[in-house]
């Protein structure tokens, strides 16, 4: 089959015939074969061939199921059975799982026909009453095919799917439609049969919202999934339709007709001006649909009950002349100019080649749009130069002072290793002194050998510190410079914009690092400051600061602070601690869950602060808890941040004598509690 189906008319009827090689001989197992075909709108033909008793009655109507909808079958429908290349009997349990489709399914059918049954099913059709639910009314026997699909037309004629429409039945509401005074809208549907849109004004910049939030708010209801449906659009009071709009609204129902499964048989304009029908005849091939212009809404119903589309014109000879030849060059040449004004070039409606003109015409006025918004966006792309250029200024400063700080870094790295020395001599001397003072000895001795311990450690983090800091500061400048460089020889200039959010992106990692490093620099120089302060308003405080993080709109943050609680800390160190914390918890919340929320709350535990917060994101694994609070430490390649906040989390924490601790269940929340002593102010 070519392209992978297959399309002919029914010998008995003339209706299409669809065939789809994925419905076609497919193995059940044991030498049991499935096809099916649609027939028209609403008609199923299914021919298996092999022992029924091998036949798998579930996976039978899941492929019916799966075929209606990849072929948009109009329900209810009929479905005709061949058991021409049958043999064998169904097993009971087949029979009951059938009897139990056809009753949670009765709305889907009209009737089920059975034709080419050979005599040794006569016993089986006898119970057929009782494997079939009522609703589908009777099985019915027919000879052969030509009888079968026969009557599967008769009946879907006299059943009401196929019952006269009026303008009365369409059913419109006001979430469906607006009304800005220059421009209305107004949307309605019968369901599952008929698509109706009116426009009225003159459609402005502005319409393509609108539009879109209409539109959306209607195929979302459900109104015109898995259908096929008549599209019926009024635009006798419609003055005109800017090229962008026009654009848009084509695109729109591609789209919405995609994601909801449905598709337009035919088109009905209603009223169109010459320009209008001059628009849509352009945009015909974007929206993949049948147009039929007719006068009026009346004219479009009379031919849908009917069946009868209104006929075109005989085709007629006309003939032109040297003048409408001119007349059409002089318009074709105005539009290879770059201009933003319409060249003064008519056609009169006498002429031959009107509707060629009034093409062209629609032609020029879309270009002229079109320029008009390239000398806009050409004027915004010299903003975004001169904005790229004051961004480059402001990196180079940046630059120098991260180099600056660097050097200071390495400058204590080298003293401190310098001290190292210093006491290890110092602990030799001490070693060699008079055996008198053995005990004062060992005791000395053993406070410095901790000393020397805690500035081995030291040294060890200091030159951790140092390498990671150069790294995360170094790898977002040669990012920025690397696009810089890129946008300088890119001949595309559409492209600023995408490496200026790159660049963006890289100066916040830049500025996260520094701020990290700061606050770890601050924390071990300053000494503790004792305040009286209102925790519920600096928790709040924190929060307004996280504001403008990615996805932080769709958490709920919940403050379990009474607004009048105060308490006597450092203020501005745990403001530090909060801070690093929740900027965690929104980092990596789960936005996958139905309320992603981030709790904070404050009790008095055995005379200590306790201060927790909790969200039910992700959690941590329990191999890993230990290991966060570590400097630079990152679970993965692709965590987030520096790798210093819970680190400074917990050396800030220690900095006010206090202790953190954290409960993680992997997949549902995370609990940070830190415990803090009340301090005297």
């Amino acid at each position: 089959m070519e392209n992978k189906e297959k399309r002919y008319n029914c010998p008995a009827t003339g209706l299409e015939v669809l065939e789809l090689e994925e419905f076609t001989n497919i193995d059940f197992g044991n030498g049991y074969y499935f096809s099916v075909k649609k027939i028209g709108d609403s008609i199923i033909y299914t021919n298996n061939r092999g022992n029924m008793k091998n036949s798998n009655v579930t996976r039978y109507y899941k492929m019916i199921e799966e075929f209606a909808e990849s072929t948009h079958i109009k329900k209810p429908f009929v479905e005709i059975r061949d058991y021409k290349d049958l043999k064998g009997r169904p097993t009971p349990s087949q029979k009951d799982i059938q009897k139990k489709y056809f009753s949670e399914h009765k709305d889907d059918y009209v009737r089920a026909i059975i034709c080419n049954i050979p005599d040794w099913l006569s016993i089986i059709l006898r119970m057929m009453p009782r494997l079939v639910n009522t609703s589908v009314k009777k099985i019915i026997v027919c000879k052969d095919y030509s009888d079968a699909v026969q009557k599967a037309v008769n009946i879907l004629q006299s059943n009401s799917l196929y019952e006269k429409i009026s303008f009365e039945d369409i059913t419109i509401k006001p979430e469906w439609c607006f009304d800005d005074n220059d421009f209305k809208l107004i949307n309605g549907v019968i369901p599952q049969k008929l698509f109706y849109t009116s426009f009225e004004g003159i459609s402005q910049e502005i319409t393509p919202i609108k539009v879109s939030e209409c539109m959306n708010k209607l195929f979302e209801e459900g109104t015109l999934t898995n259908s096929s449906y008549i599209r019926v659009a009024d635009y006798s009071k419609l003055s005109n339709v800017p090229v962008k709009t026009r654009n848009f609204y084509a695109e729109l129902l591609n789209n919405l007709n995609k994601k909801y499964n449905c598709n337009p048989e035919k088109s009905f304009v209603c009223g169109a001006s010459g320009s209008v029908k001059v628009a849509i005849r352009l945009y015909a091939f974007i929206v993949k649909q049948k147009f039929i212009f007719v006068d009026n809404v009346e004219e479009a119903f009379q031919a849908i009950n009917s069946g009868k589309l209104p006929s075109d014109k005989k085709e007629r000879v006309i003939k032109v002349n040297k003048k409408d030849i001119e007349e059409i060059i002089n318009l074709s040449g105005s539009l290879i100019w770059n201009e933003t004004t319409k060249a003064n070039i008519s056609v009169s409606k006498t002429n031959p080649l009107h509707q060629l003109a009034a093409t062209l015409s629609l032609i020029q006025d879309d270009l002229i749009d079109l320029r008009k918004k390239e000398i806009e966006q050409t004027a915004e792309l010299q903003k975004s130069l001169e904005t790229l250029e004051n961004l480059t200024t402001k990196l180079r400063d940046s630059n120098e002072e991260t180099l600056q700080l660097n050097e200071e870094l390495t400058t204590t790295n080298e003293q401190l290793s310098t001290q190292k020395k210093e006491l290890e001599t110092a602990q030799d001397q001490l070693l060699e002194m008079n055996t008198s003072l053995e005990k004062r000895v060992k005791r000395r001795t053993g406070k410095l050998k901790k000393t020397v311990k805690q500035l081995n450690k030291t040294v060890a983090e200091l030159d951790r510190f140092v390498y990671s800091a150069s790294h995360d500061l170094s790898a977002p400048l040669k990012s920025i410079l690397g696009l810089l460089n890129i946008a300088k020889i890119d001949p595309d200039k559409n492209n600023i914009k995408e490496y200026l959010d790159y660049i963006e992106n890289n100066i916040y990692k830049l500025e996260d690092v520094i701020k990290s490093l700061i606050s770890y620099s601050r924390n071990s120089r300053i000494k503790v400051k004792k305040e009286n302060f209102n925790l519920y308003d600096l928790v709040n405080d924190v929060i307004r600061e996280l504001a403008f993080l990615p996805s932080v709109d769709s958490i709920e943050f919940i403050v379990e602070v009474s607004p009048s609680q105060t308490i006597v800390s450092d203020k501005q160190r745990l403001r530090v601690i909060l801070h690093n914390l929740i900027n965690n918890s929104v980092k990596y919340i789960d936005t996958t869950k139905l309320q992603p929320k981030v709790v904070i709350g404050f009790e008095v535990v055995d005379g200590r602060y306790k201060i927790y917060v909790k969200d039910n994101g992700p959690g941590i694994e329990k191999n890993q808890i230990e290991k966060i609070f570590n400097m630079f430490y990152r679970g993965t390649e692709k965590s987030k941040g520096s790798g210093l906040g819970l680190f400074i989390v917990k050396e800030t924490i220690m900095a006010l004598d206090g202790k953190i601790q954290v409960d993680s269940i992997p997949g549902e929340e995370t609990k940070f509690r830190m415990y803090l002593p009340v301090l005297d102010n």
